[in-house]
């Protein structure tokens, strides 16, 4: 892997990844936005960008086909031992009566390797039970996760907060609260992301980064 060979243990890298969250196909909605978030590891930070945003709202002639556009811009700072940043998606459709409800959800890593990726994010929703199902369809809205960092999936919760004591312990007792079921889900069709990544070992400021040298500390 590119990534491990760039740094020894406690060297910092520099991740910067711009490009656009394109739209998404088979998703089950007339209209539907798109939220992402990126999760760092404990020990990674946010250098210069946005660790999240939200796209703008698309109501195609194309039942199921959505174009979004929307950019992505940030660059971030850590060290690879640590963890690697991933991006969470999460797909929401809109109805008649102006009500957003979440159609489906995805987690993928952002790339290590420098270069152009295209890449094709796989959604799925939960799929309850028979009584959750009916509940849900009664109040014309779809299941949905008790808590986003359920996207993680269960046994990254816990070591997604090491950072903070405090919400360490509440996703603990998320995971506790879940017990030993298992997530039921089905698929809810595929985002499309179109991302540049550079990686390179960081160079530590001596002073905080400018909004005029911004363009100029950029790889290129």
């Amino acid at each position: 892997v590119v990534f491990m060979a760039l740094t020894g243990a406690g060297e910092q890298l520099e991740l910067t990844v711009v490009g656009q969250l394109l739209g998404a196909d088979g998703v089950t909605a007339t209209s539907a936005h798109c939220a992402w978030k990126i999760s760092l590891p404990s020990g990674w930070k946010l250098v210069s960008g946005a660790l999240g945003g939200e796209s703008q709202l698309d109501t195609p002639m194309q039942k199921g086909s959505f174009v979004w556009q929307h950019p992505i811009d940030v660059c971030l700072q850590g060290d690879c031992n640590d963890g690697w940043p991933s991006l969470q998606l999460e797909v929401r459709s809109v109805d008649d009566f102006a009500l957003s409800n979440p159609v489906g959800y995805s987690i993928e890593f952002l790339p290590s390797n420098p270069g152009s990726h295209l890449i094709q994010c796989p959604l799925w929703r939960p799929q309850g039970t028979f009584l959750e199902r009916l509940g849900a369809r009664l109040v014309s809205g779809t299941l949905q996760l008790k808590d986003d960092k359920l996207v993680l999936g269960l046994h990254d919760v816990v070591s997604a907060e090491q950072h903070d004591a405090e919400k360490q312990q509440q996703s603990a007792r998320l995971v506790r609260s879940f017990g030993d079921r298992r997530m039921t889900t089905v698929g809810a069709g595929t985002v499309s992301l179109l991302l540049y990544a550079c990686v390179r070992k960081a160079k530590f400021r001596t002073r905080p980064l400018q909004h005029d040298d911004e363009v100029a500390d950029r790889p290129t």
